[in-house]
């Protein structure tokens, strides 16, 4: 008999080890879960960063074609005077072959003229006989010209489309289980965007760590369904409510943002009647507080047996659909 009783109880400190290894095995699944999503944001700012040096690169390199010089046009008036084909072809093959390399090279037809006029375009040749070109330099400052301009535009239109798009405001929901059907994206809207972030079998006190890097990432309400799973401990009413206002007082020492705080009460469940009881008497508790405070605090009065499944603790579809509701309008609301 003394074996047995040794071994449920050595059964007993292994199963709350496993408990505490389970517990800080989910916060770390919950530290990676964050830092995999702030990696996927800063993936998408490059992204865009890429896309934007690449449109400009491409604006570049049209106005630089954009830039460049026409064909000559080559004139020979002041050769008219020389009525000798073969000489009238002799200069103008050589006037047209010695432009420099930044211009464009015009090259006399092969075919025989009988009206002496070997380059196609000899008669708009300048007097001077010499076509000026622009200088290099010149050339590339245009371009960079054209280059900066390009980029102001660009920024420019990228500062307008983020003044013309109001910022969303985010509203973080953390619990138990019990929220555990809920959906951020079905609880967002245009003006709000809502993360919902559901610890199964987390108690107050485990709430403490889940708390920390959602608090650092300063959104502007924190909505906390807890204290379901400390109904079943010996602690009374008291003790469950301070451990529930803790929390709270946690976030507006983190938080940097101050971010306000609501609390969602805690639901009745049929699973057991006196935690029925417990239950009601923890949230009179926590709302007075509340009001005291100027915390914001959401009901539940809606939800009764018929929203339970058939354990009675946690919510059915119908119940889900509830208490959705009842967040949702709250976030739209404030």
């Amino acid at each position: 008999m003394n074996i047995l009783r040794q071994e449920n109880a050595s059964l007993k400190v292994e199963n709350e080890a496993l408990k505490d290894s389970l517990y800080t095995a989910k916060f770390a699944l919950s530290d990676l879960n964050t830092k995999v999503k702030d990696l996927e944001h800063e993936k998408a700012s490059l992204t865009t960063t890429l896309k934007i040096l690449y449109m400009d690169f491409h604006q570049a390199h049209e106005a630089r074609f954009k830039q460049q010089d026409p064909p000559i046009v080559v004139n020979n008036n002041n050769h008219a005077n020389d009525k000798s084909p073969s000489s009238i072809a002799e200069r103008d093959v050589g006037n047209c072959l010695s432009h420099t390399a930044d211009e464009t090279i015009l090259i006399p037809d092969d075919q025989p003229d009988t009206d002496n006029k070997v380059c196609p375009t000899a008669q708009k040749r300048p007097k001077s006989g010499k076509v000026k070109a622009k200088p290099k330099s010149q050339k590339d400052n245009e371009i960079n010209q054209v280059e900066q301009q390009s980029s102001k535009q660009n920024s420019n239109a990228q500062l307008s489309d983020k003044s013309q798009s109001p910022k969303k405001k985010v509203t973080a929901v953390l619990g138990d289980s019990i929220i555990k059907n809920l959906q951020g994206w079905r609880l967002s809207d245009d003006n709000n965007h809502v993360v919902v972030k559901s610890f199964a079998g987390a108690n107050c006190t485990d709430m403490e760590d889940y708390l920390k890097p959602v608090v650092r990432k300063e959104p502007e309400n924190i909505i906390l369904h807890v204290g379901t799973n400390d109904l079943n401990k010996s602690a009374s009413p008291d003790q469950i409510a301070q451990g529930i206002i803790n929390l709270g007082i946690q976030i507006n020492q983190d938080s940097p943002a101050q971010t306000s705080i609501t609390i969602s009460e805690i639901l009745p469940r049929t699973d057991k009647s006196n935690l029925l009881i417990k239950a009601s008497q923890v949230n009179d508790i926590v709302k007075k507080y509340c009001d005291q405070n100027k915390w914001d605090y959401i009901n539940h009065k809606a939800i009764n047996a018929t929203c339970l499944n058939s354990k009675g603790l946690h919510l059915n579809k119908k119940g889900t659909a509830i208490i959705a509701k009842s967040i949702s309008s709250y976030i739209i609301n404030h």
